[in-house]
């Protein structure tokens, strides 16, 4: 065997070998794959929010005086379904599977800390459950902060979700959201029991972000732990969004409105972020009120984790095809 054989192969030995010792370290110390501890890394370093609540304050305000600008999907996203874009109630609203006649809806609310909007993550995740489902899935590009406060999206996607309603083609509703779209999915569903509306037929919350005062201390210990949400960040947040209402209105808060009239809700979390005890609180409080309920916990992972590039996302993108199935 010649020596460049030999350093070819000891080469990826020791690759081979390095691998290894990490997918067991991972597995060990932290109860996940070597997928998400990589990604984790990545995000801590490239992802994590590090300013304070005062920086944030002054970058939004920068934002409101240069104007708000049309958002746009990240060119490099390729879809494999049929997407269209229209407007509803002076906001955009993307359509992917608009042709679609499987009789379910699914109308999802990006997160984002009320200040962002829709990554390339969130399209991929949602092309793939376009694809393995056919239903029809409906995202709002609502208005963000600087520029709104939480008044101007409820009345937005109230009439987005009458709408759907009314349409003799939807059979079913599935209401969905991530981060603050997931905490704004569910202060949306305890409304319409408010409205005499009729709730939706499942809802479907990844991460949500339940109480914007982070006022748990149990959150707190997990800030340093989390490496996407910055507290100071969030809170800054949470009082553009809330304007002149009480943090602690359901709204704003659904953790603290009335969950009896919910019906079907699943939730994603992960072990590993800030809103973790947060939503545990209210999974224990949708039992209590006898809502059937089905709490998925990633252990090891992080924050909104299904949408990540790992293989514990790819396993409940299968959770969340089975339950959009299944109602």
């Amino acid at each position: 065997m010649s020596s460049n054989w030999k350093k070819t192969l000891l080469i990826a030995g020791a690759f081979t070998g390095l691998s290894t010792a990490l997918k067991v370290y991972s597995q060990l110390r932290y109860h996940r794959s070597l997928s998400a501890t990589l990604v984790e890394g990545a995000l801590r370093l490239f992802v994590k929010d590090k300013r304070t609540g005062l920086q944030v304050k002054q970058d939004l305000a920068h934002k409101k005086m240069v104007g708000e600008k049309t958002y746009h999907i990240p060119e490099q996203m390729h879809f494999l379904v049929a997407i269209k874009k229209t407007k509803f109630n002076n906001i955009d609203i993307y359509e992917l599977n608009p042709e679609r006649n499987s009789g379910t809806a699914i109308l999802y609310l990006h997160g984002g800390a009320y200040a962002a909007h829709p990554t390339i993550q969130h399209w991929k995740m949602l092309n793939k459950l376009a694809q393995r489902t056919n239903a029809r899935i409906i995202v709002p590009i609502y208005t963000v902060i600087p520029f709104a406060t939480y008044h101007r999206a409820y009345q937005t996607l109230t009439a987005l979700y009458q709408l759907l309603k009314n349409d003799d083609r939807v059979r079913k509703i599935i209401l969905m959201g991530d981060s603050a779209g997931g905490g704004m999915a569910l202060g949306l569903a305890e409304s319409f029991a408010v409205k005499d509306l009729p709730q939706p037929d499942s809802l479907i919350l990844l991460s949500p972000w339940v109480d914007i005062t982070l006022s748990n201390p149990e959150t707190k210990k997990l800030d340093t732990i989390d490496p996407i949400l910055n507290r100071q960040a969030l809170i800054a947040n949470g009082q553009l969004w809330a304007g002149k209402t009480d943090r602690k209105d359901y709204h704003l808060s659904p953790l603290f409105g009335d969950v009896a009239p919910l019906k079907n809700v699943t939730i994603f979390v992960g072990t590993r972020e800030e809103f973790y005890p947060d939503i545990l609180k209210l999974n224990k409080k949708l039992k209590k009120h006898g809502v059937v309920t089905n709490l998925f916990h990633g252990i090891g992972q992080n924050h909104i984790y299904p949408i990540l590039p790992t293989w514990e996302a790819r396993n409940a993108i299968q959770q969340m095809i089975a339950v959009i199935f299944s109602v």
